[in-house]
C-alpha cells in the first residue's frame, strides 16, 4: 500500500520524535496488513459493540503497542489517554478523512500523542 503525500507529511511531523523516521505506515513503501487497510468509512459505520469494532480496535491497540515497544522511550506514548480516548480520536479523524485507512488514522493518532506527550529523550 502506498501512502505518498500523506506519508511525507506524517514523517515530517514525527521527525523530532523518531530517530530514523521509521514509524510503520509513514514510509511510502510500508506494507500495512489486516484491519489497518480498512477505510475510515468502515470505522465510522461500525457499531461500538459489533465484532468488527473489536477487530478494528484490536488492530489499533496492536499497532500502538508495537510502536511503544519499538520506538517510544518510556514505552507508553498513550500515558495521557485510554482506550476510549483513542477511539474518540479515531472517530474524529475518520469523520473528516473517510477514504483514508485505519492505519493512516492510527498513525495520525500517534503523531498527535507524540506532540502532546514529548519524550524525555530521543526514541530508541
Amino acid at each position: 500500500m502506498r501512502i505518498a503525500s500523506w506519508a511525507a507529511a506524517a514523517a515530517v511531523a514525527m521527525s523530532p520524535y523518531l530517530a530514523d523516521e521509521s514509524l510503520a505506515g509513514t514510509r511510502e513503501n510500508s506494507m500495512v496488513l489486516g484491519a489497518g487497510t480498512l477505510a475510515c468509512s468502515q470505522w465510522t459505520a461500525r457499531s461500538r459493540i459489533s465484532p468488527d469494532s473489536y477487530i478494528m480496535m484490536s488492530w489499533v491497540h496492536g499497532y500502538v503497542s508495537a510502536y511503544n515497544f519499538l520506538y517510544w522511550p518510556s514505552g507508553d506514548i498513550t500515558s495521557h489517554t485510554d482506550s476510549a480516548g483513542i477511539a474518540v480520536s479515531l472517530d474524529n479523524y475518520c469523520a473528516t478523512h473517510p477514504s483514508d485507512t485505519l492505519g493512516m488514522a492510527t498513525t495520525s493518532l500517534l503523531v498527535d500523542l507524540a506532540a502532546r506527550n514529548p519524550p524525555a529523550e530521543n526514541p530508541r
